[in-house]
């Protein structure tokens, strides 16, 4: 309960002030509260209360166990356990400096009026059994590895400059937050993060009016690559602090995160992220609609079967396509492609769009070298004809005069 009211207090935070920057400047944590005490039917077990509050670096646990002996009533049971619950929000805003939690609760409780002796019963009393637990920060990447968070958003603090520091200590983490509609997500390998990336959301950004959240997204998964080693995935985190990367110098790239998930499939991203756009590259949208990789998903409707029936296997992909494709439509989301420099030996690219020069593309091949543009992509495709009209306005392309990067990353 505490780590579902802390997450829902960042998604508050981020809703009201659109920037991801107040999460990492703000005291955000979830504190929750349960018991079970004195009631009209007695109870064969004990009289107990349990607080807590979960922060991003962790949290406390406090349990309370009152002892029935001193007969208190319900409300006076009440008292004892909202002092605790007090005196665990206060410590954990700094109002309150005591530590110890045989402390809590403290004497701040009063009897009102016609209570007689309930004064001492409404207190803590020291035959009362008061244990607190520390929680230790859950080990983000771990459990995004094995599936028990979906997501991490990571927000850089701006009080630690170290690059070498725990990743806690760098950045403040936030499980399974969900981002307000309209943001930017930006999935890549990011290896490295280069200049190109941050151009490209700022071309982004400038077409979408300028104020506008930005997530960049490392997927542990991939469907063409093996899964991320564990150092491999920090290192590349790390390359998302703002204050140690001096990429982000100079930049008009500030109001940013960036977030770890699991899904290597854009169905799965469009899940997680429902209402934002997909900022890609040409070469991610030419796999969108590539039908080999399409070609292993299931049939999911009854109607499709005569589809592949009369088309043979070649139509099914196409299917499969316009499935996926239509599931992410209908999360609301969408895709902006920026342009990407090609090979012609790679793509095919006709010989009057050969262009020389114009950058050194990272390929073996020694075949000029070309821009490539969401439009070029879709005039090559072999499914272009296939695609229904709804689909295809899923996608927006920025054109070369408004974003050209000659470099990319690797593998």
């Amino acid at each position: 309960m505490a780590k579902v009211s802390q997450r829902m207090a960042a998604e508050n935070c981020l809703q009201e002030d659109q920037d991801f920057r107040r999460l990492s400047e703000s005291n955000i944590f979830g504190i929750s509260c349960t018991a079970a005490l004195v009631s009209s039917t007695p109870k064969k077990g004990a009289h107990r209360c349990h607080v807590a509050v979960v922060s991003q670096s962790g949290g406390m646990v406090y349990s309370l166990q009152l002892d029935k002996e001193l007969r208190r009533s319900r409300e006076q049971e009440d008292l004892v356990c909202s002092t605790l619950l007090l005196d665990a929000l206060a410590m954990q805003c700094n109002f309150l400096t005591k530590k110890s939690p045989h402390s809590i609760p403290s004497k701040s409780v009063e009897a009102s009026e016609g209570e007689g002796d309930s004064f001492e019963a409404a207190e803590l009393a020291s035959i009362d059994v008061i244990e607190a637990t520390e929680l230790s920060p859950v080990d983000i990447i771990d459990a995004v590895c094995s599936g028990t968070v979906s997501s991490a958003v990571l927000v850089a603090r701006t009080d630690c400059q170290d690059p070498a520091a725990p990743l806690t200590e760098q950045f403040a983490v936030f499980q399974d937050l969900v981002v307000p509609r309209g943001t930017l997500i930006y999935p890549g390998s990011f290896n490295p993060l280069h200049e190109g990336h941050v151009a490209l959301v700022e071309a982004a950004l400038s077409q979408a009016g300028g104020h506008q959240l930005v997530l960049f997204e490392l997927a542990v998964a991939n469907v063409d690559k093996p899964p991320l080693p564990r150092d491999e995935i920090l290192r590349r985190l790390r390359q998302f602090h703002a204050g140690t990367n001096p990429i982000f110098r100079n930049r008009k790239l500030a109001n940013f995160a960036v977030v770890l998930t699991a899904e290597s499939l854009f169905v799965g991203k469009a899940a997680l992220f429902e209402g934002c756009t997909f900022l890609v590259g040409a070469d991610t949208f030419s796999r969108l609609i590539d039908r080999k990789y399409y070609l292993s998903q299931p049939i999911q409707k009854e109607s499709d079967r005569s589809a592949e029936d009369s088309g043979g296997g070649q139509l099914q992909p196409v299917v499969n396509m316009i499935i996926a494709l239509s599931t992410i439509k209908e999360r609301g989301c969408r895709f902006l492609v920026g342009g990407r420099l090609a090979t012609c030996h790679q793509h095919k690219i006709p010989q009057d769009r050969q262009v020389p020069g114009g950058g050194q593309p990272q390929s073996n091949s020694s075949s000029e070298a070309v821009f490539d543009t969401m439009e070029d992509v879709l005039a090559r495709s072999d499914v272009r004809a296939l695609l229904p009209a709804d689909i295809v306005n899923i996608f927006a392309g920025l054109k070369e005069s408004e974003f050209r990067v000659d470099i990319s990353s690797t593998a």
